[in-house]
C-alpha cells in the first residue's frame, strides 16, 4: 500500500489526529492533546502524519524539541512521542517509513542534535530498525500530584 507522509503543525489537524487515537482505543489522548500540544507546538514541536491512498490519516508521530546542557554546550534533543498507526496498517514497514521520514527531515534541517524515545514494547523493535540504540536501562521516578477521581485525589493529598 502507498502512503503519503508529511511534516505538519499538529494544531490544524487536531480533529483527524484525535480521531485516529480514539479509533484505536486511546480515549485519553484528546485531553492529552489539548493539555500539551498547543504549548509544545509553540516551542517547535511538529507532527508527521501518514495518509493512505484515499487521503485518510492513518499514521502519526510527533517530535518535541528539548534543550539540554551537555558539558559546556547546549544541545537539542527531539523526543519522539505519540506514535500511532491504524490497526489495518500495523505492520513493520508503514511505521518504519513514518519514523525514517521524521529522522531524515531532522537530519536535513540540522536543528536537533539527537533523537530519543521512551518506547513501549511494540515500538521498541521499530526504533531499533531505524538506528536508534538502547542506552542504559529505563528507570522512571513518578510523583502523582492529582487525580480527577475525588477519592484518589483525596488519597494523594493525604500522602503529600
Amino acid at each position: 500500500m502507498s502512503f503519503t507522509i508529511a511534516a505538519v503543525d499538529a494544531l490544524p489537524y487536531e480533529r483527524e489526529i484525535k480521531q485516529l487515537f480514539l479509533a484505536h482505543e486511546r480515549p485519553e489522548f484528546p485531553d492529552f492533546f489539548d493539555r500539551t500540544y498547543p504549548a509544545a507546538v509553540a516551542q517547535g514541536a511538529r507532527s508527521w502524519v501518514g495518509r493512505d491512498a484515499t487521503g485518510r490519516l492513518v499514521m502519526h508521530i510527533a517530535c518535541v524539541p528539548r534543550r539540554f546542557r551537555f558539558g559546556t554546550r547546549d544541545v537539542v534533543g527531539g523526543l519522539l512521542v505519540n506514535l500511532m498507526v491504524a490497526s489495518e496498517h500495523r505492520t513493520f514497514f508503514p511505521a518504519l517509513a513514518l519514523v525514517r521520514r521524521l529522522i531524515g527531515d531532522a537530519q536535513r534541517e540540522g536543528s536537533i542534535d539527537f533523537l530519543y524515545a521512551d518506547p513501549n514494547e511494540g515500538s521498541a523493535a521499530l526504533l531499533r530498525g531505524t538506528r536508534l540504540t538502547a542506552v542504559g536501562r529505563l528507570q522512571r521516578f513518578v510523583l502523582p500530584l492529582a487525580d480527577p477521581r475525588p477519592p484518589l485525589d483525596l488519597g494523594l493529598r493525604f500522602v503529600h
